[in-house]
């Protein structure tokens, strides 16, 4: 998960100050769910242990939600 922009998603191995938006990514995957070659998908580099809260993972969640909700 670190293709997100460090300010959105900092709990990573390597926060990357220039990457995705929120809706940048929901709209990637949206486009990458809707082909029929899709057929699995893996998201990696989150770390819980640098969110000592879960806001990141809670937000991490709700984006992978909207990318899989209905438009």
């Amino acid at each position: 998960m670190d293709v997100l922009d460090r300010t959105l998603l900092p709990a990573v191995d390597s926060p990357n100050p220039n990457g995705l938006q929120a809706d940048d990514l929901v709209d990637a995957l949206r486009t990458l769910f809707a082909s029929p070659r899709a057929t699995g998908i893996e998201f990696t580099i989150y770390d819980p242990d640098l969110d000592p809260t879960g806001t990141y993972g809670d937000r991490l969640a709700g984006i992978l939600v909207d990318a899989l909700s209905p438009t």
